[in-house]
């Protein structure tokens, strides 16, 4: 009891001077006279040590720097003499060293005369303070809002930027489907499909080697696409990228090519975050358990299983250019739903003075055979014009043809986005015709914040009968009537297509206390084809209590099928305060059709590297009525993913198992992880084996203490952190988080500081007394290495050899010292309910 008292007393104690406390010169007093001193303590407890336990002393030091909560990185401040003897040495804060932070030195005439080197009087700033964490190594000012460069706020400064390691990498995905049909006439066959994807690259400074490609086999027919590329590299000062090889020209104005040659273009992701487009995401809705594939201007590329119900991909890799989308979902019941999903980009609202470019030459890369490649050049631009007005266009010219481009976007402020544009063709067909034509284009999207209500995009096309994109033109193929909706050919061969009108529309609106509501619509009419491509979705959701509800109503008429309507309910109720939950959902389709199933899903394992989920329920389809079941599993660890899904309907079913992962090499050796999104982060902390990154709970280190991190965000400050709660008998976490901001396609090498040696917990005593509480113990080089705890204790890390330490206490008449020796060999054996106590001679 007496020593739990001592241990609440402890903190107490330093909290108070008086006639017992003692002072170091111009330190801190500590009261030791509340501290409670064991019965086998005759020493006074010694607290001067913790006068001064952080002294900053005179000398360069790399320090990080934050100036109002924003990290501007690690820099060498030169730490200057106080002019108060025995004082911390202080920061010499340079006129190169404020500018570099986002300091307007040029705007205070104090200033002006200052040398560069010199060190500069902060106080010249209003209300600017700063303090120093030794600790730490942190520099922290707080400065003004009036003295920061308008131009460094909200953006991580090129100083931060690391290009990264030397290293060879590659990561891949890899899939196999197969599902069993039964026709209408009880005739059974199946179908089988493999899609492997690869990208791999050779990182060297700032230039970066790449090689994406993919296989996709599908009932004995095989296609390999691997003829992306390229190597790259950033340009910091003018925020641009520059890309020679296989390329896709800019897709904001025309619609993409793919060529290869050269692309110099201005990289919206140096930018901050609120300057930043969008990526595409796909949305659907699958009636039954069913494959999704996605194809771009003719090529697969994406491929997944999901479960019946509303689904949404964001995590496609890499789509270069624009294009849109030809979806495809093969369900269960053998149903085949495809449809184009429209994907265009709304032009991006520049600041005044700021320019958007891009220009790109070489030759035209076909999809197939029946194109021509002549070169081609293309260039855009962008650049924000006073009063919220943006102003783009562009030009691009190939062999017979040739087309121009304007347009305004207006930043309408309360009234959201609005752009227009004009696009005027001259081109020459196969047959030697001339055709002219033109584009015309409006899109607008707004987030009305007072009414709920987020208009996403809405967009409308126009095209004349004379307007042709490059493809049509350089295509061998004659334009045919396309009403044959079982003309798989033409399905892949989609450039035919001369579209005449397109719309988009996506809207969606909170309602507070009654849920919210989405809707969105999209249409393409076709010149050659009598049958327009249509999708349209609604839906409602809210909760009661703690249950999740979802109705959603689906229609979709493409040129390839006739009109199908789908609703849905979707219930989900959590379980417990975990990741786990079970669900209802109820579907109808036109013709009668309808499932209903009950659902348990969720993850397990300490850091829900295990997901699964589970449905059991009854359906009918356009043949039988009967029972459907669905199981699928993911697990997820340090160097890779595998996942596998089966479902059952009826008589029908479907399997996919798949795999991904990555490899990297470096001059640390050769590293597993999960599957990389081109831009990773190195994590190495030597000697501590099967470390969990709490930043990233399925990742830990290997044997020798490295893990990789697959993805990371460019040019922004990415967190990695170590678990706090490590421990390791050998090995002791100096540090547990750091900062990184790498540039694109770099692999950043963030390493943590260990101490290698044994760590044990020991009891110090000195002439059959414990060492007083407040003794420091210095190593034979006469560094300090620890401090003696309350009742004797003392902690010691980095034990890796015979070592002879001193503890030295007291001052004045009190003062003392001992000597004692550790053997790491002889602590091998012993566990952690050891008594271990060392005597201090």
């Amino acid at each position: 009891m007496k020593k739990t008292i001592a241990i609440h007393l402890t903190c107490a104690g330093l909290l108070f001077t008086s006639s017992f406390a003692v002072q170091a010169d111009d330190g801190e007093f500590f009261d030791s006279g509340f501290l409670f001193r064991p019965a086998n303590q005759e020493i006074p407890t010694d607290l001067s040590i913790f006068s001064h336990s952080n002294r900053v002393l005179p000398g360069p030091q790399q320090v990080k720097i934050i100036v109002n909560r924003r990290n501007f990185g690690e820099h060498t401040v030169n730490f200057i003499p106080n002019e108060q003897e025995g004082k911390d040495a202080v920061p010499c804060l340079t006129m190169p060293l404020l500018n570099e932070v986002g300091v307007k030195t040029i705007t205070f005439p104090e200033y002006e005369t200052q040398d560069n080197e010199a060190c500069v009087d902060l106080s010249v700033l209003p209300s600017a303070t700063y303090s120093f964490d030794a600790n730490k190594a942190t520099l922290t000012l707080s400065v003004p809002q009036i003295a920061l460069d308008n131009n460094v706020r909200g953006v991580v400064p090129i100083s931060m930027w690391d290009q990264g390691e030397t290293s060879a990498w590659a990561t891949y995905q890899l899939s196999h489907y197969n599902g069993s049909f039964r026709d209408s006439n009880a005739n059974r066959y199946s179908s089988n499909s493999t899609f492997f994807g690869l990208q791999a690259g050779f990182n060297v400074g700032a230039w970066r080697f790449r090689s994406n490609g993919s296989l996709y086999r599908s009932n004995g027919e095989q296609h390999w696409n691997f003829n992306e590329n390229y190597i790259e590299r950033d340009i910091p000062t003018w925020r641009s990228r520059i890309r020679m090889g296989d390329n896709t020209t800019n897709s904001s104005t025309f619609t993409a090519s793919r060529i290869r040659g050269i692309k110099l273009e201005s990289d919206d992701t140096m930018l901050s975050s609120s300057e930043q487009g969008y990526a595409p995401t796909v949305e659907g809705f699958a009636n039954a358990s069913a494959k999704v594939t996605i194809r771009q201007n003719g090529n697969v590329i994406y491929s997944t299983f999901v479960a019946p119900g509303p689904f949404m991909i964001n995590d496609m890799y890499a789509i270069p250019g624009g294009g849109d989308l030809e979806v495809e979902i093969e369900e269960t019941n053998g149903q085949v739903i495809r449809y184009i999903q429209p994907y265009s980009v709304l032009p991006s609202m520049l600041r005044e003075g700021r320019w958007q470019y891009s220009a790109s030459f070489g030759k035209y890369r076909a999809y197939s055979s029946n194109f021509e490649e002549p070169m081609v050049g293309q260039l855009t631009f962008a650049h924000g014009l006073p009063a919220g007005v943006t102003v783009y266009g562009g030009a691009m010219g190939s062999k017979n043809y040739f087309a121009g481009s304007l347009g305004l976007a207006l930043n309408m402020s309360d009234f959201g986005g609005l752009s227009a544009d004009i696009v005027r063709s001259h081109a020459k067909d196969q047959s030697g015709n001339r055709l002219s034509g033109h584009a015309i284009r409006v899109q607008y999207a707004k987030n009305l914040q007072l009414t709920g209500t987020n208009f996403r995009l809405f967009g409308y096309r126009y095209s004349s009968d004379g307007y042709r994109d490059l493809a049509q033109v350089l295509s061998t193929s004659r334009v045919v009537n396309l009403n044959n909706p079982n003309n798989q050919n033409e399905f892949y061969n989609s450039t035919l297509w001369n579209k005449s009108h397109e719309y988009q529309a996506s809207i969606s609106q909170n309602l507070g206390d009654y849920g919210s509501l989405s809707l969105s619509y999209a249409k393409i009419q076709f010149r050659n084809n009598v049958r327009a491509s249509n999708s349209f979705n609604i839906g409602y959701s809210n909760n009661i209590g703690r249950v999740n509800y979802f109705i959603s109503f689906n229609s979709i008429d493409s040129q390839w099928q006739r009109r199908t309507n789908s609703i849905m309910l979707n219930v989900s109720i959590p379980l417990g305060g975990g990741a786990n939950y079970a669900g209802y959902s109820f579907s109808r389709q036109t013709g009668g059709n309808y499932s209903h199933d009950l659902t348990l899903s969720g993850s397990a394992l300490d850091n829900n590297a295990l997901t699964y989920s589970v449905r059991a329920g009854r359906s009918k389809d356009d043949t039988s009525t009967g029972n459907n079941y669905y199981a699928s599993t993911s697990y997820k660890n340090s160097i890779g993913q595998l996942s596998a899904s089966i479902a059952r309907n009826h008589k029908n079913s479907q399997s996919q198992i798949s795999a991904s992962g990555s490899i990297v090499v470096d001059k640390g050796g050769i590293l597993l992880g999960q599957y990389m999104t081109g831009t990773a982060i190195i994590v190495e902390a030597p000697g501590a084996a099967d470390v969990q990154l709490s930043s990233h709970p399925t990742i830990h280190t290997n044997s020798s203490g490295r893990a990789l991190i697959p993805y990371a965000t460019p040019y922004r400050e990415n967190q990695v952190s170590l678990s706090a709660d490590y421990y390791n008998d050998n090995v002791t976490l100096q540090e547990n988080h750091r900062t990184a901001v790498p540039t694109k396609g770099a692999i950043v090498l963030v390493s943590f500081e260990t101490e290698q040696g044994r760590s044990e917990l020991f009891t110090l005593k000195h002439n059959d007394k414990i060492v007083p509480f407040g003794s420091a113990i210095y190593d034979a080089e006469g560094d300090q290495k620890a401090i003696v705890g309350p009742i004797g204790r003392l902690w010691m890390s980095g034990l890796t050899e015979i070592q002879t330490f001193t503890a030295r206490w007291g001052t004045n008449g009190d003062s003392g010292e001992c000597s004692f020796t550790i053997n790491p060999e002889m602590l091998a054996d012993s566990t952690a309910t050891t008594d271990k106590e060392i005597v201090c001679e």
